[in-house]
């Protein structure tokens, strides 16, 4: 959902955005060597992060639109979305990636976040 990225932005949230499918196997591997992960799953669990799924499973053209926009035409993708002046920069993890460069990714676009 476009909107609540928009909105995560604005409120200081950082959004990951994990681009997958059913039959991609690679998607399977990275959710277990990575995003199913205990320190993975905390982050995940902060307030100030949001994940969200894109499955494309069947036809998403939001989905696919974004993922277009963020250069990419294959799965498995992770985006990372910092909020505020870092939205304009995502970082992406194309293909197999770990559990430490999510962490990496969600450290980096902490940088963003603006502390009360």
């Amino acid at each position: 959902n476009t909107e609540r990225i928009l909105k995560n932005r604005d409120n200081g949230i950082i959004t990951v955005v994990e681009f997958t499918a059913d039959w991609c196997p690679n998607c399977s591997l990275v959710e277990k060597i990575a995003l199913e992960k205990d320190e993975v799953q905390k982050i995940f669990a902060r307030d100030d992060v949001e994940f969200m799924v894109a499955d494309i499973t069947q036809k998403n053209l939001q989905a696919e639109s974004l993922m277009s926009r963020l250069g990419s035409k294959s799965i498995p993708l992770l985006a990372v979305f910092p909020p505020g002046e870092g939205f304009v920069a995502p970082l992406c993890l194309r293909d197999i990636y770990s559990s430490e460069d999510v962490s990496a990714a969600v450290n980096k676009a902490e940088e963003f976040i603006i502390k009360k």
